[in-house]
């Protein structure tokens, strides 16, 4: 799968010692590891298209 776009984030120093001992770990690069905590996290809720849908939505939650 072809990589597009790029993240930069920043850390402090603890965030930063987390993650390089996770990659370490488990042998991988840093940036594997933050895409494989990407690929676990829940996919999104599609939103809805329109107001009818939102209603919808609202009354089946609701009871």
């Amino acid at each position: 799968m072809a990589r597009d776009y790029m993240l930069r984030i920043r850390l402090n120093s603890q965030e930063l010692e987390k993650l390089k001992a996770e990659a370490q770990r488990r042998e991988l690069s840093m940036s594997e590891v933050v895409r494989d905590y990407i690929k676990r996290m829940p996919k999104p809720k599609k939103a809805p298209q329109n107001m009818t849908e939102t209603m919808t939505e609202t009354s089946s939650t609701q009871g």
